[in-house]
């Protein structure tokens, strides 16, 4: 740094407005388009809900994910969440995950009005899939009819 100051008559404050000038955009620039990257996720598979976005909770819209296919990470979660009207992407994601292992779905129906309000809310977003995705429309009711099985049988 010394050499440069002498070699180029320039005093300190000079040469630091030179290398701000000369590297911080480019540092700038870089974690912009890195964040950018990041910050690209495509949503428009969501717009097929946009007519049903009010119906659904934070646990709808994981439920409703998992169903069609659609991973939800946490780059896609805030996103997700706010097309649907909410603000908490980690809310999602932890649904998400909640919902993936099948023996988590079960561990915390300890009531009978857990088990109800859970089968009220599988039903609603069954009902979303009913006409584009039958298949899956099909694996809710099935597992709603487990459900209503259980209800039966412990309570």
């Amino acid at each position: 740094m010394h050499v440069l100051l002498h070699q180029f008559q320039l005093n300190k404050v000079q040469f630091r407005k030179i290398i701000f000038e000369t590297y911080y955009p480019l540092n700038h620039i870089e974690n912009l388009i890195r964040k950018e990257i990041k910050a690209e996720v495509d949503l428009q598979y969501l717009e097929e809900f946009a007519h049903v976005k009010h119906m659904l909770s934070v646990e709808g819209i994981a439920i409703l994910h998992h169903s069609i296919g659609n991973k939800i990470t946490s780059a896609n979660c805030t996103p997700i969440v706010r097309f649907f009207g909410f603000e908490s992407g980690k809310s999602l994601l932890n649904d998400y995950v909640k919902w993936l292992v099948p023996i988590t779905r079960l561990q915390e129906l300890d009531s009978s009005v857990k088990i109800r309000n859970k089968i009220k809310l599988i039903e609603g977003v069954a009902c979303i899939l009913e006409r584009n995705y039958p298949q899956e429309h099909e694996k809710l009711c099935n597992y709603c009819e487990i459900l209503k099985e259980k209800l039966a049988d412990e309570f």
